[in-house]
């Protein structure tokens, strides 16, 4: 016996079509009303602190200091005597 579904002509649906079909909604529905806002008090959160950043700004002044250290110069002079003896 020979089957006439599929037509042979057809490829076969391998993956079946994954949106389902769009329903009619009735004409009494109405959506529901809104919700009046909801009052939220402002929030106050503790102040948060960075630790402080110190910056060093260094001034460099040159000075001359004169320092006088008295001296006194002893010349002492000593006489290198070179004995040399023959004997002949």
């Amino acid at each position: 016996m020979k089957r006439n579904f599929p037509p042979s002509n057809m490829m076969p649906n391998i993956m079946p079509n994954p949106i389902a079909p769009v329903q009619p909604m009735p004409a009494q529905y109405c959506p529901p009303p809104p919700c009046p806002p909801i009052y939220c008090p402002p929030q106050a959160f503790p102040a948060q602190y960075d630790p402080p950043q110190q910056y060093v700004k260094t001034n460099l002044f040159n000075k001359v200091v004169s320092h006088v250290h008295p001296s006194h110069t002893t010349t002492v002079n000593k006489l290198h005597v070179n004995h040399q003896h023959f004997f002949p």
